[in-house]
């Protein structure tokens, strides 16, 4: 859920700003309105983050959001997703205007609560021009607001209150471990470009209790979620086409290894003892012998733990062992052979190990319960952005 509504929200946010151009048009009538037009401030990397003053507003840069997403269980029992997320833009026009009625700040809600018991969503928007007692964004703590929408900092955490059309969301987001900057000590790189950056910092695991309404339908509820809040004044490159989001939530589970060794032979469902993902590593120079290395089979039940089914794996090592020649071998297992899987270019892009180490290596195969077995290689370095989130998942789950 988190991808779709960060477009959907980003195609809003997007239009909203258009809106504020005709607007401005229309109510001036003039282009001198935007003869001074505001200076945005950057992000430079000696700015460091201070708190709680950071979690407030911005104002004086040209773009910030506040985006809290998390999951929720009724107290009937039934599974929600929600996302609640305010945007504030500062448009280009003449900050010396003296209106009342001049847009200096644009705020923009949205909020979205998946249903997939009842196969639905629901969702609505706001959009206000901050002051008039309409909507504001505090600077100094987190208060951002449109009518009776609200994402307020208190104590020990957040609360939300959001009156929508048809339901409303009504939540406690309590804080359990410190600040997490992202990227490099809260500057997060959107490109090639330095100023092509935000200052970006997230909240994780959040937990959360209030009640929410469905057609005046009302329900407690219980769950957990992650704020992200990120400010910048630049756009994306030109040559970037934009970014996948995707939001994970893992249950580390600390055993010893006794009981890791019990559990990771189970093939029954997670709530009965089994798991759903398993990481697997050998290292690295092993993956030249595709012999004795079980992490390249796929043989099914009887592979590795995690039993990935691989036909053209299997094919490929066979072949392999037919051949006596080290060249024919090193042919069998390059682009000029046999498939070998696209995810080793980036296997060898992302680890330190040389080529020949991970020549036939996959990162993943996929077991006969459409369960994702993960192959970690090497030990990986981080990278702050790249072309491939999915990947880039893999690399982080890898370290």
């Amino acid at each position: 859920m988190k991808t779709s509504c960060a477009r959907r929200a980003a195609c809003l946010f997007a239009a909203a700003v258009a809106a504020v151009g005709v607007g401005i048009g229309i109510g001036v009538g003039s282009l001198a309105a935007r003869a001074a037009a505001p200076a945005y401030a950057p992000v430079t990397a000696d700015q460091s983050l201070v708190f709680p003053s950071d979690h407030g507003s911005h104002p004086q840069f040209r773009t910030e959001w506040w985006y809290v997403t998390g999951w929720l269980t009724t107290e009937h029992g039934e599974p929600l997703g929600f996302q609640i997320t305010f945007f504030r833009s500062k448009p280009d026009i003449d900050e010396s205007n003296p209106s009342a009625f001049t847009p200096h700040q644009l705020l923009i809600a949205h909020c979205a609560l998946s249903d997939p018991n009842r196969g639905r969503l629901w969702q609505d928007q706001r959009i206000r021009r901050a002051g008039l007692g309409l909507a504001e964004a505090a600077a100094g703590d987190t208060h951002v607001w449109i009518d009776s929408w609200s994402l307020q900092r208190v104590e020990s955490g957040y609360t939300s209150k959001i009156d929508a059309e048809n339901f409303s969301i009504n939540l406690t987001l309590r804080e359990t471990q410190a600040v997490l900057l992202n990227g490099d000590a809260g500057v997060s790189r959107k490109g090639p470009s330095p100023t092509a950056a935000s200052h970006y910092y997230s909240l994780p695991h959040l937990r959360v209790a209030g009640a929410i309404t469905r057609q005046g339908a009302a329900d407690g509820v219980t769950g957990e979620a992650w704020l992200d809040h990120e400010w910048s004044s630049e756009y994306l490159d030109s040559q970037a086409v934009g970014w996948d989001w995707i939001g994970i939530n893992l249950d580390e589970q600390t055993v010893d290894w006794g009981t890791v060794v019990e559990r990771r032979t189970s093939k029954e469902p997670i709530e009965k003892g089994g798991w759903s993902l398993f990481p697997a590593g050998y290292p690295a120079a092993e993956y030249r012998d595709p012999i004795f290395a079980s992490n390249v089979r796929g043989n099914g039940q009887d592979a590795w733990f995690g039993w990935p089914s691989d036909a053209e794996l299997e094919r490929m090592r066979a072949t392999w062992m037919d051949s006596v020649d080290p060249a024919e071998r090193r042919f069998h297992l390059r682009d000029g052979g046999v498939r070998i899987d696209p995810d080793v270019a980036v296997l060898r892009e992302a680890f330190h190990v040389e080529a020949d180490d991970v020549d036939g290596a996959r990162l993943g195969v996929v077991d006969e319960a459409g369960r994702l077995v993960l192959r970690c290689a090497g030990p990986a370095r981080r990278l702050d952005y790249g072309p491939d989130v999915v990947r880039l998942r893999r690399r982080q789950l890898c370290q």
